[in-house]
């Protein structure tokens, strides 16, 4: 029960790293006792792709002979890396005193020569860069010392002195500190849950750099003798804080002006009211977030400034959100992780969907709980919190993710310029202009790196004017005068003679009014053939995001004359567009991030037939990455989706054909959206799908055997989905699809074929149901039925899905042995394999819900509430709550309980069943009949006012699919609602 002081010399204190990484894992007694540390020398690298990795090369082989020139993999780079950020993310509340050294030491010159080409034989091993961990009690402290000789101490000197000073505060404070600390040692319950925090605040540390002899470099929070240790009185629950879910961003170190900018959004996120910057007066559910739009066109640093204020401004918030909102699918994903982060998706449910996780993150930003390791308690006042909603440029995407209550502050920007004056919670705002002269000739100097070059004053200003004062334009500019290593002066000269073609092209739709947004075809101009193919690729993927094996894994099949075909030519390529602005790469991710702007210039540049080999090389390169029907393949979804919103109409119109890879690719994106419930995405990507491969079909386009197959697909989807969104009776796509598979068995006489054919005739069977012909339905499935029975090398459960759909019209026509004989070898098949608690396939608890009510129906009670209980644990397990299919077991569930007379849960499931159907607009018949269901529920009960509320509700839909029926409520019965309802759902 004493306490640590740890004391490290370069490389060693890497050590303690990692042993207190762990030792906070899973010893918490010696993290306890910790009660301080001092680092001389030590580095400190989080990045895995930094050139600073070198030095520690260095400082291994400074005195060592024996050690390899390559003396570290890239493996134990990754793992020092990950130690360093785990050691910056501890939540230790100690004081950390990191020294570093202002003299170079000698390194023998061939070693040196090995990392940089120079004479020198001397360098600064452990500089303040390299030293800082970052960490929120650190202090940094400048000697002046080489890096071996740190440990030397001056009696007296600056480093003696700051010691000294740091040995006072932790004989002062350590033994009281460690004495808490023990205290609670062995009371787990009193300790706050542990939980890592990967990202934490950039600006922890913050000091002034002073000479050799200062004594101290100040840090940002506390001094060693204000580090003290408190009693833990209550259990600590909720997210750890300080939070940040920013990690598609990395701030930009070349930001520059927009001062005002940042000045105006403080006025408005950060008024202190109450004593809270960001916080209204009223606190918790009821306060009303502050929120401020910045709107303008692109290219004028929307997103550049949301950024910096969120990295500058972020010590002032307990929890910082950012999130990319131009499509809705983008909102649900992010909306999905951030739930994820904070733990909201612990209450039971298996899989979280995305409507639930938007409303549970709204829910706790509404009123947030969290704690800061080591405190006492919760926070006494409100968490507040700042959430970025980025590119927000559509409001009826936008509206129903805007967080509306909470002690936060939202920050929105978009292009629409009437934003704030169509939404009540987004009121305040400005739209961004034009950098005036003197910003915009100062941000012309720094960036072309001409800050010292006598008399450029006059020459910026007038440049900044002919560019427009527009950042964008002027940050392509200066990356063209630095590789032309022009002087300012003469880019002036430069300007005239190659402005023409600038001038001659204009940017349709909302920002065709601005001329100089043109000027970002200068830099294009100048790249090299293979950049450029490499970019006109990107103008037609989604901006946001995009993975770069997308762009070089099947490189070598694209059929563009200058594409990047090898790794090598495509680092070549991307450095160029790194260096000209034009794209942001996220090393951590392997992503890349094109401005809209450059991808709107680019395409203006292109004709249509070039447009049109743009389309099908982004489809080989998607088709390459694309893991057809494997979830997986979400990161890529935007970019299909982008595909078609660029092309899809053309080839609608039938300007276009399209290509059978794109066919290919759409169709199967068709089963992806089908497979995640999205089933009118579905019927949107496979009636394209259609098209583009009928075509192909009948030019001989592309491989006839594939052509045909995924030709089939797109039949198949488009009269499933149909009929789920009872959009069609798809009985003409289900022929079609027989007929096309019908020609293939001729053809090629595929096993598989023949298989497929079987599933074929289970969809005419659903699409004569949705005509009400029922005796033809029955007569289709059995045909199904024994085409699977009979079928060579079956797949197992092949005859799941007919028999299945037999087994539920068979019960509402009254044939209950039928459905009892065709049902029950499938599920004793099922059960064999699976057990009865399967979890993991849909197919078991549909045959579950379909025994559950032939068991209802020969009034077999108790076994048909065991088979629904089990069919609804399966259905939420695999497919979540808010699913079709899950609701139509909750309801056979609520009518057993009902029978059974446990009327609560019955309510509750009932209320679980209107969620669900609520959210999905083509299931009105459903949700009429859970609201008759549960009125008469409720009236039973003696609540006749919620009763009669949901039996009104209930008539009014009724009133929709039966015009004709004028009985009252109190003259119908179940079966008078099952009919509006198709089969499935009965």
């Amino acid at each position: 029960q004493r306490p640590l002081l740890f004391i490290c010399h370069s490389l060693g204190g890497l050590v303690v790293k990692r042993a207190l990484s762990s030792a906070y894992q899973y010893q918490r007694i010696y993290e306890d006792v910790t009660a301080g540390i001092i680092f001389l020398g030590t580095p400190h690298l989080a990045a895995e792709r930094d050139e600073k990795w070198n030095l520690f090369k260095l400082i291994m082989r400074a005195n060592r002979k024996d050690i390899a020139k390559e003396n570290m993999t890239q493996d134990e780079i990754a793992s020092i890396a990950t130690v360093c950020r785990r050691f910056a993310a501890l939540p230790l509340n100690i004081p950390i005193l990191s020294v570093y050294e202002d003299k170079e030491s000698k390194v023998r010159e061939n070693l040196l020569q090995a990392w940089r080409s120079s004479s020198k034989t001397s360098i600064r091993l452990v500089p303040e860069s390299l030293a800082a961990t970052n960490h929120r009690n650190e202090s940094l402290f400048k000697v002046d010392s080489n890096h071996w000789e740190l440990c030397h101490l001056e009696v007296d000197g600056p480093l003696f002195e700051r010691l000294a000073k740091y040995f006072r505060a932790f004989s002062e404070n350590a033994p009281a500190n460690v004495a808490v600390a023990f205290r609670y040692s062995f009371q787990p319950d009193k300790l706050p849950p542990k939980q890592s925090t990967e990202l934490r605040q950039s600006s922890a540390v913050e000091h002034t750099p002073g000479s050799a002899s200062s004594t101290d470099q100040t840090t940002v929070g506390r001094e060693e003798s204000d580090i003290n240790r408190e009693d833990h009185v209550q259990v600590k629950t909720g997210v750890q804080l300080p939070f940040s879910h920013v990690a598609a961003i990395t701030r930009n170190p070349e930001f520059f002006g927009r001062e005002e900018v940042l000045v105006e959004i403080d006025r408005h996120l950060l008024s202190d009211v109450n004593g809270k910057s960001g916080v209204d007066s009223k606190n918790g559910p009821l306060a009303t977030p502050k929120s401020f739009v910045m709107s303008g066109m692109g290219g004028m640093g929307k997103t550049e400034i949301a950024i910096e204020y969120t990295f500058s401004r972020r010590q002032n918030f307990d929890a910082v959100f950012w999130v990319t909102a131009d499509t809705t699918r983008k909102l649900a994903d992010q909306f999905l992780a951030i739930a994820k982060e904070l733990g909201l998706d612990r209450d039971g449910d298996n899989k979280l969907d995305e409507i639930a996780a938007r409303e549970k993150v709204k829910a706790w930003l509404a009123d947030p709980t969290g704690y800061y390791p080591r405190e006492d308690s919760f926070k006494d006042a409100p968490i507040s919190w700042f959430f970025v909603l980025d590119n927000a440029d559509d409001p009826d995407v936008l509206y129903d993710w805007i967080p509306t209550h909470g002690p936060g502050s939202v920050l929105v920007t978009s292009r629409y310029p009437y934003l704030k004056e169509s939404s009540y919670s987004l009121n305040k705002g400005l739209e961004l202009v034009s950098l005036d002269v003197g910003i915009a000739a100062a941000m012309l100097r720094k960036l072309s790196k001409r800050e010292t070059v006598i008399d450029t004053n006059a020459a910026s200003n007038r440049i900044a004017e002919l560019l427009g004062g527009l950042p964008l334009a002027i940050s392509q500019m200066s990356a063209v005068i630095r590789r032309k290593h022009l002087s300012l002066l003469e880019f002036e000269q430069y300007y005239p003679d190659n402005s023409k073609n600038l001038h001659s092209t204009r940017i349709n739709g909302a920002m065709g009014n601005y001329q100089h947004t043109v000027w970002t075809t200068w830099a294009v101009e100048q790249l090299s053939p293979a950049t450029l193919a490499l970019l006109n690729i990107l103008s037609v993927l989604d901006p946001d995001c995009i993975p770069e094996k997308v762009l070089t894994k099947s490189a070598k099949d694209v059929s563009l004359k200058d594409y990047p075909s090898t790794k090598g030519k495509y680092f070549e390529a991307r450095a160029e567009l790194i260096h000209s602005s034009l794209v942001v790469r996220n090393m951590a991710t392997n992503e890349l991030r094109i401005h809209r702007l450059v991808q709107d210039v680019v395409k203006q540049r292109l004709s249509q037939d070039q447009l049109h080999d743009m389309f099908a090389n982004a489809a080989i390169l998607l088709s390459g990455v694309w893991p057809y029907r494997y979830r997986v393949g979400e990161r890529y979804t935007a970019h299909i989706s982008r595909l078609e919103s660029l092309f899809g109409p053309e080839i609608r119109e039938k300007k276009y054909d399209g290509t059978p890879t794109s066919g290919k690719l759409f169709s199967s994106y068709a089963w992806y959206s089908y497979e995640l419930g999205l089933f009118r995405l579905s019927i949107n990507f496979a009636s394209l799908a259609r098209l583009i491969l009928s075509v192909a079909k009948d030019s001989n386009t592309g491989s006839e055997r594939e052509v045909t197959a995924w030709l089939c697909d797109a039949y198949a989807i488009l009269s499933v989905a149909c009929t789920m969104t009872n959009t069609s009776d798809s009985m003409s796509e289900a022929r079609a699809w027989i007929a096309l598979l019908l020609e293939r068995i001729e053809k090629w006489h595929l096993p598989y074929d023949a298989g497929v054919l079987a599933s074929a005739y289970n969809q005419v069977a659903v699409s004569h149901m949705k005509r009400g012909e029922t005796e033809e339905a029955i007569g289709s499935w059995r045909q199904s039925f024994e085409a699977f029975k009979n079928q060579e090398d079956k797949p197992q459960f092949s005859e799941t899905w007919p028999a299945v759909n037999v087994a539920l019209v068979s019960v509402f026509v009254g044939r209950v042995d039928e459905a009892v004989e065709i049902l029950t070898p499938v599920m004793e098949e099922h059960e064999n394999v699976f057990g009865k608690e399967d979890k993991t396939t849909i197919e078991s608890g549909e045959i579950w819900r379909a025994m559950g009510n032939i068991k209802f129906s020969q009034a077999q009670y108790n076994d048909a509430l065991e088979y629904h209980k089990l069919a609804v644990t399966n259905l939420k397990a695999v497919l979540g709550n808010k699913h079709k299919f899950t609701a139509d077991a909750v309801y056979a569930l609520a009518k057993d309980y009902i029978v059974h007379d446990e009327k609560a849960k019955a309510a509750a499931a009932l209320e679980d069943a209107i969620s669900a159907y609520i959210n999905i607009t083509y299931q009105k018949p459903q949700i009429a009949r859970v609201f008759w269901k549960k009125g008469v529920l409720m009236k039973g009960s003696g609540n006749n006012l919620e009763g009669d509320t949901l039996l009104e509700k209930a008539m009014q839909l009724r009133k929709e699919f039966a015009p004709e029926d004028r009985r009252p409520v109190e003259e119908l019965a179940d079966k008078d609602w099952d009919e509006l309802v198709f089969y499935w759902s009965r």
